[in-house]
């Protein structure tokens, strides 16, 4: 203790090693139990607070960090669900209108029609060219219904066929271009039944006369039409009644509008006239009043 007296008399420097070894130990335990008590506090608010007032608080500082750092700090959410198309279609109003609703209803079920027929179309047709010839596979059965039902037919016993008055598929479908491709494709390769294809051929002319003639459907308009002059005229065992049902589906004037409609009409005005009936007169001189 001699020996140290001097140095204790003479006092501790400021950068003294062990005094600054016992400074640090001596306050980190207090400096810990402070951080640990502000870390308690503050897990204590947020416990306290509902997660909407998380959310909203969240949204906040988001907001705040947006505009003071020029930011887009939140992107908004979109329905993944619908259709790239939609997402691409300029909206006027948030609020669409009835009629823009019905259009865009019946928009995407012409596509689904669409699509649901060529599965079926191609099956029936994968089908057609493994069997062996003169047979008839027995899995054509359901593929064939499913494309009736696609086009809103109904098939009944003894090879029996109706139109669903009550459905509006083949409407839907012959607005799409891609639909008229479709119909032409099933006249062409002729997978119908020729009593349902007599059905059918009414129904489609008048849908598709209806439909407006643009350069945008000239190319489909030429080959629907043109699938439907070769099958009438190439149909072994067309009725007196389907040729009436034909011209009277088309007695109005849109059906009169480009080339390929009128060799259509044309060939149906032929085939009637060898077949002359009372009935075909009096439809027959309904249509002329249309060209005078």
């Amino acid at each position: 203790h001699s020996m140290l007296k001097p140095v204790l008399l003479r006092g501790f420097l400021a950068g003294d090693y062990d005094l600054q070894l016992l400074q640090r130990r001596t306050s980190e335990p207090h400096q810990n139990h402070q951080q640990q008590q502000k870390g308690k506090i503050s897990i204590d608010k947020n416990e306290e607070k509902t997660p909407d007032e998380i959310a909203r608080s969240r949204a906040k500082k988001t907001m705040e960090w947006m505009k003071k750092e020029n930011i887009l700090g939140h992107v908004p959410k979109t329905d993944v669900t619908r259709p790239r198309a939609l997402l691409a279609t300029p909206k006027l109003s948030l609020v669409p209108s009835n009629e823009d609703q019905a259009q865009r209803t019946l928009l995407w079920k012409g596509r689904l029609y669409i699509d649901q027929g060529q599965v079926a179309a191609t099956s029936l047709m994968e089908l057609w060219r493994t069997a062996p010839p003169g047979t008839v596979p027995p899995e054509v059965q359901p593929h064939l219904l499913k494309l009736f039902k696609v086009l809103g037919m109904r098939a009944h016993k003894n090879s029996i066929y109706s139109m669903d008055v009550s459905k509006n598929n083949l409407t839907c479908i012959l607005k799409l271009s891609k639909g008229r491709m479709f119909v032409s494709r099933l006249l062409e390769v002729a997978l119908l039944p020729p009593k349902a294809v007599q059905v059918l051929l009414p129904v489609v002319l008048h849908h598709a006369c209806k439909s407006s003639h643009g350069e945008d459907n000239a190319a489909t308009d030429t080959r629907l039409f043109g699938s439907i002059m070769r099958v009438v005229v190439n149909l072994s065992s067309k009725s007196p009644e389907m040729l009436l049902a034909c011209l009277k589906a088309v007695s109005f004037r849109e059906a009169l509008s480009s080339q390929p409609r009128m060799e259509c009409i044309h060939a149906i005005l032929r085939l009637g006239h060898a077949q002359q009936t009372i009935d075909w007169a009096e439809a027959e001189a309904d249509f002329m009043k249309l060209l005078s």
